[in-house]
């Protein structure tokens, strides 16, 4: 690759000019080309311009790149970043490989591993600054896809890495994600109780966008934390008001929860 052409460019057309070559080699699933150009953009000779060029080269791979020759070369070049001199200009094109990956390992359904490459990001970089409801989110899809894989432990370090920023976050969807993320931290560790609670305030949501049957799942399984918690006076008050409740009733109507209003 004649890398070394493209090293006078000024920004723009230096963003261009790379698109132009590596989107019909990405298209193509060639990684050896692909990780040929990264070395070349790693090299000393570029030092401010690499890491627009880098950047460009991430956003390339994942938007133009797939499958197996996606995932080889994106861990190549992320090893390339990592064992690189002075990589902390390669922020921005890490997290956009990473973000990447994580993305092709949720859909293959490898979630625990998609956890562990995203949360590698370097959320702290002075060169690719993370706001608080970025680094929120990087935290609630780690613990998502963690729970995915049972990994409950892990999923809580992600969770409480998440709970400090939640305080002056605005982004409600967000917000409610890590509701129900913790709901569910709650659940696989067997607070019952707690994780109700947590499930039932959430299915009380009005002020934002969430789908009807979503909040009768949330709701079944504030009643099904319930039915699996400690007998006491704590169970017995929660356990009727949710029976005052007029919604459950409708809990008929939800797969596996046909039974619950009954049981309840």
């Amino acid at each position: 690759a004649d890398v070394e052409s493209l090293v006078g460019l000024q920004a723009d057309d230096m963003v261009n000019t790379v698109k132009q070559r590596l989107v019909p080699l990405a298209k193509s699933g060639s990684s050896s080309s692909i990780i040929e150009y990264a070395t070349g953009f790693l090299a000393p000779i570029w030092q401010g311009n690499a890491k627009v060029a880098m950047a460009t080269l991430a956003g390339v791979m994942v938007e133009h790149m797939q499958g197996d020759a996606f995932e080889e070369a994106t861990l190549k070049v992320l090893e390339m970043i990592k064992s690189h001199h002075h990589r902390s200009p390669f922020d921005e094109a890490d997290f956009i490989l990473r973000d990447g990956l994580f993305n092709w390992r949720v859909e293959t359904a490898r979630y625990h591993e998609a956890s562990m490459i995203l949360s590698r990001v370097n959320l702290d970089s002075q060169t690719r600054v993370f706001e608080d409801t970025e680094k929120a989110d990087i935290h609630i899809k780690c613990a998502e896809a963690c729970l995915e894989d049972d990994e409950s432990v892990d999923a809580e370090i992600f969770s409480n890495k998440a709970s400090p920023l939640m305080n002056g976050i605005d982004d409600r969807p967000l917000m409610l994600r890590y509701r129900v993320t913790h709901a569910r931290v709650l659940d696989a560790n067997r607070k019952f109780i707690d994780a109700a609670q947590k499930f039932y305030d959430v299915s009380l949501v009005t002020d934002c966008e969430v789908d009807a049957s979503d909040l009768m799942v949330l709701l079944g399984k504030a009643v099904t934390c319930t039915l699996l918690g400690k007998a006491g006076p704590q169970r017995s008050r929660f356990m009727g008001l949710l029976f005052k409740d007029e919604r459950i009733q409708n809990l008929e109507h939800v797969e596996g929860m046909k039974n619950h209003a009954a049981v309840l």
